[in-house]
């Protein structure tokens, strides 16, 4: 499966069971109401990443001589925006896109002005190779199969909980429903999604 599928049909796989498992939540990663839950959460991963990740032995060893780490966080950053470049990104879109405020200047303007907004889903676009993903129906079904009905069967409480983004749910109710068809994604739904 195209990891961007993959990551696709995760994400909407989780959404749709968290949201049915926690239908009153108030954020989309806990369970918890406090306010102060998605630094605790954030803390927790933070913390979870050093323990076993940054501090195991295997990634210790990729210190140079001097003991600095020769990979971290930021090498995923890296790869993101050089392969964007690759792919024909500007670098002031990457630096949107990635949230880097260059020597002496601000990015500030990213937020002021509404045409740069789609720079960030171009960039994204860029990174997924093959292009990005988009589920279709067959010509003579768009009759029959509507975006309620996707909303209703497919992703019943992500349909629910973003009942004002109907593109989002489409989304992930057309990937529900592709995955659904295609005996070697199926696994990937919960046994809930599949009844």
């Amino acid at each position: 499966m195209e990891s961007e599928t993959c990551v696709l049909l995760h994400m909407g796989v989780y959404l749709e069971e968290y949201l049915r498992l926690h239908p009153a939540a108030k954020y989309l990663f806990t369970p918890d109401l406090d306010a102060k839950a998605p630094a605790r959460l954030k803390s927790h991963h933070r913390n979870n990443l050093d323990r076993h990740v940054l501090h195991v032995d295997e990634f210790q060893e990729l210190c140079d001589e001097e003991g600095e780490l020769g990979l971290g966080t930021h090498s995923w950053r890296k790869d993101a925006a050089n392969e964007a470049r690759r792919q024909g990104a500007l670098a002031n879109e990457i630096e949107i896109w990635g949230r880097w405020k260059p020597q002496g200047r601000r990015v500030v303007f990213r937020y002021i002005d509404v045409k740069q907004l789609h720079i960030d889903a171009k960039v994204a676009g860029m990174l997924c190779r093959g292009g990005a993903i988009k589920y279709k129906l067959k010509v003579g079904l768009e009759n029959r199969i509507t975006d309620d009905w996707l909303f209703t069967c497919c992703v019943p409480h992500v349909g629910m909980r973003f009942s004002n983004d109907r593109r989002l749910c489409k989304i992930f109710g057309l990937t529900a429903l592709y995955a659904h068809c295609d005996p070697t994604l199926r696994g990937h739904l919960t046994e809930y999604q599949c009844t």
